[in-house]
């Protein structure tokens, strides 16, 4: 939300920097509307998971302004983002930005992938480096985006495997992000 708020009034009408407002307010309300969880991560879960928290937003500060980018990078971002929207939305009150047991969900992007709302995010990344067009930043960035979302789903699903009713779903949808890869 403080991007848009910063922004210039030619980046304010772009595409980008309204889908990134939009999944603020998803995540947002889902923030007041979400349950508590049933078993609460220890503090080393949630150590492992927050460079995993901080590579959207390092993505975001180094890419161009919104209305620089080509647009086929801000069309790759619209797309993610949106697969980030509908994957969140459909948590609805199980949302939360660290792990927890809360009720499982295997409807919508839940039935392909494990975690979609990362593949979005990875996705958005990815459109980010791609518009800043820096090719050292992305030998680096990338990988290490990678690495830590892979590091984060791992941590989160030893955590989540403590439910019979998860490790089911686990069974039922094998692929954590991508469908037929992982």
């Amino acid at each position: 939300m403080a991007a848009w708020l910063h922004a210039s009034a030619l980046d304010r009408v772009s595409p980008v920097l309204w889908t990134l407002l939009a999944l603020h307010l998803v995540v947002a309300t889902l923030f007041v509307v979400r349950r508590s969880g049933v078993r609460a991560a220890r503090w080393q879960l949630l150590v492992a998971c927050v460079p995993a928290l901080a590579t959207g937003g390092v993505a975001w500060k180094l890419a161009p302004p919104p209305a620089a980018w080509p647009t086929w990078a801000a069309a790759a971002f619209l797309a993610g983002a949106a697969l980030a929207i509908v994957a969140l939305a459909t948590l609805g009150r199980s949302f939360a930005v660290l792990p927890a047991v809360r009720d499982v969900v295997s409807r919508g992007p839940y039935r392909v992938v494990r975690h979609p709302a990362y593949a979005g995010e990875l996705v958005m990344a990815v459109a980010c480096v791609a518009a800043a067009g820096d090719l050292v930043w992305a030998a680096w960035f990338l990988p290490l985006t990678c690495a830590v979302v892979v590091l984060r789903i791992a941590a989160e699903e030893r955590h989540l495997r403590t439910s019979p009713v998860y490790c089911a779903y686990a069974e039922r949808v094998p692929h954590r992000l991508l469908p037929l890869v992982w």
